[in-house]
């Protein structure tokens, strides 16, 4: 009964990851228990794991479908209490996360008070790759007590993306996001202050975060007529609790004909070095999950 209820899940397994898992494993000598079984099976099919890529949004940037995301990176203030992990343990999760072809990196001004930008910055140099091999993304929205530290405005942009530049440790940012929805900026002063970065060549891309679907439709209606780069990217909040997204920015993606895949930030969420859980979300509501730890359902970037 367990080789048999095991073979059918091996099966399932393979074909969600269209893998020849059998390769790896031969099922009629298959001794022990199921759990003996599972983590064989782990172990062995990695080797044969292959990453796959695709591009960000329209654009003609490729990177993983997986998502290295460093939320836990540091451990500052407020985001103690969402992980402590330091440079030796970063150096590690990043490096393994680069080895397994995660080419993808997800991190944020305010996370840990800008201390996990310092963290994944030096990461990365410590990896040995090139910096070209890597595509970064952070967030700019709000940081410090100022009555102008937190806001989508032109002035705070431009003085975050500095900040966040030399903490990073670098000349470029690849994907440049917008945390958070700003009530009182005009969305046209974001949209331009975002397509002045790009041609100065400090951001490649930029996308936004936990932003309602008019406010994306209308930033989107604002660039086209100021022929100036549109966001490429949403990143947004997604919980069994938070549906907003089915009930609303589905429907936006479906409506302008745009990409309609959503993929989940992989996070770290222990010292292992492990990528915890990849999530591909499909317009027309299906879920997958494919395991690769346990436990943390990351940020969902959907493609605009």
């Amino acid at each position: 009964a367990e080789r048999m209820i095991f073979a059918a899940w091996l099966e399932t397994s393979a074909r969600r990851r269209n893998m020849d898992f059998g390769r790896s494993i031969s099922l009629p000598s298959l001794p022990g228990s199921i759990a003996h079984h599972a983590r064989s099976l782990f172990r062995n099919s990695f080797k044969d794991f292959s990453m796959r890529y695709k591009t960000l949004g329209n654009t003609g940037l490729a990177v993983s479908e997986i998502c290295l995301g460093t939320m836990t990176f540091g451990g500052k203030g407020f985001w103690t209490a969402i992980g402590q992990l330091d440079q030796s343990v970063a150096d590690s999760i990043v490096a393994r996360a680069l080895d397994a072809g995660v080419n993808f990196i997800d991190t944020a001004d305010v996370y840990s008070e800008g201390l996990s930008e310092e963290i994944t910055g030096q990461a990365m140099r410590n990896s040995g790759r090139p910096r070209s091999d890597i595509v970064l993304a952070t967030k700019v929205f709000g940081r410090g007590p100022g009555r102008n530290d937190s806001s989508a405005s032109r002035g705070h942009i431009m003085d975050g993306v500095k900040a966040s530049l030399k903490r990073l440790g670098t000349d470029y940012i690849d994907l440049y996001q917008i945390h958070g929805t700003d009530p009182i900026t005009p969305i046209e002063e974001t949209v331009r202050a975002m397509e002045d970065l790009v041609r100065q060549g400090h951001v490649r891309y930029w996308g936004i975060s936990n932003w309602q679907a008019w406010r994306i439709a209308k930033a989107i209606g604002i660039a086209d007529k100021l022929d100036a780069a549109k966001p490429v990217t949403l990143q947004a909040y997604y919980t069994i609790a938070g549906r907003d997204l089915e009930r609303e920015i589905v429907p936006l993606l479906e409506s302008l004909a745009l990409p309609k895949d959503i993929i989940a930030a992989a996070n770290p969420k222990s010292s292992t070095g492990r990528l915890d859980v990849f999530t591909r979300v499909i317009a027309d509501g299906t879920r997958r999950f494919d395991m690769i730890g346990a436990g943390y359902h990351g940020p969902l970037y959907a493609e605009i």
